[in-house]
């Protein structure tokens, strides 16, 4: 199961076991890393299953693949400092649900089922882009914005941006990434900002 990776979370599993998961992790013939990852179940268990149409319950948790399970792993890889393989796994993940915001997907062709239009799905799905890709977190108590990208490999050197993102009723941000340089609007500029 990929609940398997939940000890990389808060760098619960030790060192020995963290190398273990992440050869587990990245091992395309368990949970299909090289194109649409993660499988909720590794291909080679006897209860893998790709459940088409709608939510079948245990076999739809059975070897398609979630939002849900991809974002905790995503977290645990940044949590225990595996900040490359994270923004990768992100990255696919974002690609995957690209326009395809359903429940769950194919692992093989990409295809959505379960509910097409699913907002804990569309939700994760931009939040990923936001928190993890673009690295922004805004801590209001403090009066701080923090941009700190986690870009894949493929994205590094491209121009990126994201703007008007509503941090809160009154505050509104820009970022943006050019040859890997990083550049911000902020409607207050009475918040810090760490790049």
């Amino acid at each position: 199961m990929a609940s398997t990776f939940c000890p990389l979370r808060l760098c619960i599993a030790d060192k020995e076991q963290r190398k273990c998961l992440i050869g587990l992790l990245k091992n395309h013939k368990h949970f299909n890393w090289d194109t649409i990852p993660l499988t909720s179940v590794s291909k080679l268990d006897k209860v893998f299953t790709v459940t088409e149409g709608k939510y079948q319950g245990n076999s739809s948790w059975s070897g398609n693949v979630w939002t849900l399970i991809n974002e905790m792993v995503i977290r645990g890889l940044l949590d225990c400092g595996e900040t490359e393989m994270a923004a990768e796994l992100a990255l696919k993940t974002v690609y995957a649900f690209n326009h395809n915001c359903a429940e769950f997907i194919n692992p093989f062709d990409g295809r959505g089922h379960g509910v097409i239009k699913y907002a804990w799905s569309a939700s994760q799905y931009i939040e990923l882009i936001v928190e993890v890709i673009f690295g922004i977190s805004y801590n209001a108590s403090k009066k701080e914005v923090v941009v700190l990208p986690n870009l894949a490999k493929e994205l590094q050197g491209a121009s990126l941006s994201l703007k008007n993102i509503k941090l809160s009723a009154d505050v509104k941000l820009s970022v943006f990434i050019e040859d890997g340089q990083v550049s911000y609007w902020l409607s207050d500029n009475t918040l810090k900002v760490k790049l």
